[in-house]
């Protein structure tokens, strides 16, 4: 693709070049499920809605209007946009399930499409989102026996007396389950219970925390394999001052996750995994389990990966491409 030479000096011509260049390769990225005789929607518009902004209710819905560069330049190589009139109904359901889930059970949703000009539409969303339902008690069970139970509690965003939101108190069991987590409680769970009272437009929650067995890593035991033909490269000794783990310290994901980490970014191994003993109780045995790669191929990068269910792998391969897996 030849871009058109600009002839403007400083800076600005760096800007037009980049603006040019943008808008040049936006052309392959139009939606390809606009079809002749379709209507774009140039517009897209909320009524009614005070609880959450109009960005909030545009990213529950397909429906989406074109390129701000297209409706308000009129630039023809952005991206178009147009309606899917099946969707539409489905929007409707979106945003009416996305009022009910956090608080607002009387909320209506009109759909209205106007046309602008031949082939171009404004799509109008006319909410009354109705009284909210009100939390009148909010029970937290289950955290006596943890002594960080200040720090797992603090900054919750559900509160007595404020509006019921489902999806908050999802939010929150998620928080205190991770915090958990990454404070000797690797078996942690916690669940919610409500009761709900539409006439009265009041809910009573409940949220039960089973914390389980507080656990310390054991053993750390590390098998390496190095490179067919080989001796091993690294000593098992560095590996561990790499990992930076210590027998008798709390189990902790995000230590774990640090750990692995920090291994894959020296980019040694083609094979690395973490897995602790799944029948462990109060103390947890680690097992570690890396393949040497090339040394000559090291240097630094970069990973990522999550605990679930007290068990953990990953992987490294060559070729440029990396891989994490969650047992």
């Amino acid at each position: 693709m030849r871009l058109p030479r600009v002839r403007l000096g400083g800076c600005w011509a760096h800007v037009a070049w980049l603006l040019t260049f943008v808008l040049a390769s936006s052309a392959g990225g139009q939606d390809i499920e606009c079809q002749r005789g379709d209507l774009e929607v140039m517009r897209l518009e909320f009524d009614g809605n005070h609880a959450f902004s109009d960005a909030e209710l545009a990213r529950t819905i397909v429906t989406t209007p074109s390129a701000w560069a297209r409706r308000y330049l009129h630039l023809p190589f952005t991206v178009k946009h147009c309606l899917d009139r099946n969707e539409l109904p489905n929007d409707r359901a979106r945003l009416i399930i996305f009022y009910r889930r956090r608080g607002y059970p009387r909320v209506t949703v009109d759909t209205v499409v106007k046309e602008l000009a031949p082939g171009a539409v404004e799509v109008r969303f006319k909410i009354n989102e109705g009284p909210p339902t009100i939390l009148r008690s909010f029970v937290l069970r289950g955290l006596d026996s943890v002594p960080e139970r200040a720090r797992i509690v603090r900054d919750l965003s559900i509160r007595e007396g404020g509006r019921f939101d489902r999806s908050a108190i999802d939010a929150a069991a998620d928080t205190i389950r991770e915090r958990l987590h990454n404070t000797g409680y690797p078996r942690a769970d916690a669940s919610n219970s409500f009761f709900l009272n539409d006439s009265a437009l009041s809910a009573w929650d409940t949220l039960n925390v089973s914390p389980g067995t507080r656990t310390r890593i054991g053993a750390i035991k590390i098998e390496v394999t190095p490179q067919s033909g080989k001796r091993q490269q690294i000593p098992t000794r560095v590996v561990r001052r790499i990992m930076g783990l210590d027998s008798g310290e709390l189990f902790r994901e995000d230590r774990i996750i640090d750990a692995q980490r920090a291994i894959y970014q020296t980019e040694a191994y083609q094979h690395v995994s973490v897995t602790p003993d799944s029948n462990a109780d109060s103390i947890v045995t680690l097992h570690v389990n890396l393949a040497e790669a090339a040394m000559h191929a090291a240097r630094v990068g970069a990973g990522y990966g999550t605990l679930d269910c007290f068990r953990v792998t990953g992987e490294y391969a060559d070729g440029g491409t990396s891989a994490f897996t969650v047992v």
